[in-house]
């Protein structure tokens, strides 16, 4: 670890230690590929490129074979390639002319034509050239696959996910004492940005979420040209990227006062979460423990108000597997991080919503979001 300016740790991996996880990573997806009859897989996204090679560039196309991977890179990223994919197991390759026929060449090489695609990556158009620039080509959807491989998280991504809520949680305390009376909602999400980013972030996760008075019944309100007015109830969502891993945090403030049915749906809000993390462990059901949080709301009479689920998978998507959701019957397994954030919404009136990140254990939920959950009241000066 080292700290940058402001005291906040960094997270300094070593580089034999990465390029050692990078080749268990294709190891493990070697077995899965050769178990399936399957020949290569073509990487397309830029997560599963990051995950399985460690380049962070944003063209590439990545053949990973147990005969041999490739990544094909232009002269824009080829030093980088270099440097960031040294491994026995994949070669750099510079695109000399066609990116399209010089994949083509590696496809062909392989000793059969079936290949796995992501097919919730790849488009209609790319899958025809595809399909019209090889012969007798096979191929085979294996998205689903790399989502499942990403579920669990390693040591090296469990301390990056750790410091991308380190610097939201820090970027948010220091904003709050900041805000004003008559400041828009844009004003606050781009302070909010520029702290993140001088403390590391890459930049933010997702379009930043701040939703003040009515608008703050909006689920996912992005910030507005709306003023802040005394009264309002003010949620705010938001995240960071740090080393390609995301953070999200939501939390609820008020300004001025608090108004009593919103201070009393706060409450509820506060105790569905909590409840949540008491009952959540490895193995249950993404559906049960989004029910631990519903039934709270439901019993306090707001069910109609909570209409999203409780939560999601998070790493070097916002989004990804597993859920903790209604239609999520899976069991969650340890070492998956997920978002908890129940919410309630009132239409015209306001809403609240508070979100943590954690790591789900064998024997709970453990919290990386360390950012206050105590009622805050922003003064009406």
């Amino acid at each position: 670890m080292t700290s940058n300016e402001l005291g906040l740790p960094s997270v300094m991996v070593n580089r034999e230690t990465l390029h050692n996880q990078l080749a268990e990573r294709r190891a493990i997806l070697y077995d899965q590929l050769l178990e399936r009859n399957v020949s290569g897989l073509l990487l397309t996204s830029r997560e599963n490129t990051r995950y399985l090679t460690g380049f962070t560039g944003t063209t590439s196309l990545t053949l990973i074979s147990p005969e041999g991977s490739t990544i094909l890179v232009d002269s824009r990223y080829i030093e980088q390639a270099r440097n960031q994919c040294a491994a026995a197991d994949l070669e750099v390759t510079l695109i000399q002319q066609n990116r399209k026929t010089e994949l083509y060449k590696l496809i062909e090489g392989l000793k059969t034509q079936t290949i796995g695609i992501e097919d919730k990556d790849l488009t209609v158009s790319q899958h025809k050239e595809l399909m019209q620039g090889i012969a007798n080509l096979k191929v085979e959807g294996l998205s689903d696959l790399l989502a499942n491989n990403r579920v669990c998280k390693d040591e090296i991504e469990l301390a990056l996910l750790k410091r991308a809520v380190a610097i939201s949680d820090e970027a948010w305390t220091e904003l709050i004492p900041w805000i004003r009376i008559g400041m828009s909602e844009m004003e606050i999400a781009g302070r909010l940005e520029y702290l993140m980013r001088k403390k590391g972030a890459s930049g933010p996760s997702f379009d930043t979420i701040i939703g003040s008075g009515y608008r703050s019944a909006l689920p996912h309100g992005v910030a507005s040209e709306k003023k802040i007015e005394e009264g309002d109830v003010i949620v705010m969502d938001f995240g960071c990227q740090y080393q390609g891993y995301c953070s999200d945090i939501t939390r609820t403030v008020f300004v001025g006062h608090i108004d009593e049915e919103m201070g009393n749906i706060y409450d509820i809000v506060l105790a569905a979460h909590n409840k949540a993390k008491e009952g959540i462990k490895a193995g249950i059901a993404g559906k049960a423990a989004d029910g631990i949080a519903r039934a709270v709301i439901e019993e306090a009479g707001y069910g109609e108000y909570f209409g999203h689920s409780l939560g999601h998978g998070i790493g070097l998507l916002i989004h990804e597997a597993p859920n903790f959701s209604p239609s999520f019957e899976g069991s969650i397994p340890a070492g998956s991080v997920l978002s908890v954030e129940p919410g309630i919404y009132l239409p015209g009136k306001g809403g609240v919503r508070i979100e943590d990140i954690g790591v789900v254990t064998e024997s709970g939920y453990v919290t990386f979001t360390q950012a206050s959950q105590e009622k805050v009241v922003i003064a009406a000066e």
